[in-house]
């Protein structure tokens, strides 16, 4: 979800971009020493096997080299204690200190983090705790398994912010049919508008008459955009039932949402990276949906 623009280093060749990388080497992300920005250096590490070559990426990233004109990632209060591969997700643990960098840093910190070990071939998500807990927004959710799709690319200033209107579908009362709902929002520039939009619908609404749409445990895994398809990946939660709502409401209000976007015309949901799921044994997710206006309430209804 945040900027991550290609600036010199001296002595390190970082003008080439990732597709024009020599076999076997990767680029790591490091803090621009003149901006509060990242600049990403190549290197060559010796490792292959991912596990080990995560660990010494990370050896990289925490200890910048004395030939690289960039600042160190991580707050120097801040303790790494290691990672372990699960499936396609690499689990960073750090001491509670990691919580306790700024905002703006942290963001900065978890883009470097991201664009730096995804990279691995078999790695797709990492997932940071902070003194054996995960690690959470500014609002206290979870942060969850970020990927690096959640970074935008070619934004310069992480501090920058501007306010939006985005319209979002919440189920009426009776959980039959949809009612738009429009929302001021302040965030991050840097900040994917697909997630965004995901989850302030996610977050629900206190407006009388108006009920959320996807339940409150589901936990948003991945959100990307490509040829006008967003394709939106939940965990298991997202499987639960929300007693008296029709279950096309709950996908509209996610397909529809999304589709008010300019570069949305079709949204692919999955539950932990599946489409083969039958949602509450009535809607099959192995197809793009398009938006649906029927579902939409009316002054006569």
């Amino acid at each position: 979800m945040f900027v991550l623009p290609l600036i010199f280093i001296s002595s390190c060749n970082i003008q080439k971009k990732s597709s024009e990388l020599a076999p076997g080497q990767y680029y790591i992300y490091y803090f621009n020493t003149s901006s509060y920005a990242l600049a990403p250096a190549v290197y060559t590490p010796a490792q292959t096997e991912a596990a080990a070559l995560a660990q010494e990426l990370m050896g990289r990233l925490i200890d910048v080299p004395r030939d690289v004109e960039a600042g160190r990632i991580l707050d120097n209060k801040v303790t790494y204690k290691g990672c372990r591969l699960e499936g396609n997700v690499l689990y960073l643990d750090f001491d509670s200190n990691y919580a306790l960098m700024k905002p703006s840093r942290e963001i900065l910190c978890r883009a470097a983090l991201t664009k730096t070990l995804t990279q691995i071939e078999g790695i797709d998500f990492i997932s940071i705790n902070s003194g054996e807990r995960q690690m959470t927004d500014t609002n206290g959710n979870p942060i969850g398994l970020i990927s690096a799709n959640d970074f935008v690319e070619g934004i310069s200033d992480i501090n920058s912010y501007e306010e939006i209107e985005i319209l979002l579908y919440f189920s009426d009362e009776d959980g039959k049919k949809l009612v738009p709902l429009k929302r001021g929002v302040r965030y991050n520039s840097n900040t994917a508008v697909e997630r965004l939009v995901l989850e302030q619908l996610m977050q629900g609404t206190k407006m009388s008459g108006l009920k959320s749409t996807v339940p409150e445990n589901t936990k948003l895994l991945g959100v990307s955009v490509n040829d006008n398809i967003c394709y939106v990946n939940f965990d298991s939660g997202f499987l639960e039932i929300i007693p008296g709502e029709d279950v096309y409401v709950s996908i509209y209000s996610i397909v529809n949402t999304l589709c008010e976007l300019p570069n949305v015309n079709r949204v692919q949901i999955t539950v932990n990276g599946r489409q083969d799921v039958v949602l509450r044994d009535t809607v099959n997710l192995n197809t793009a949906f398009e938006m649906n206006l029927d579902y939409i309430k009316n002054s006569e209804d």
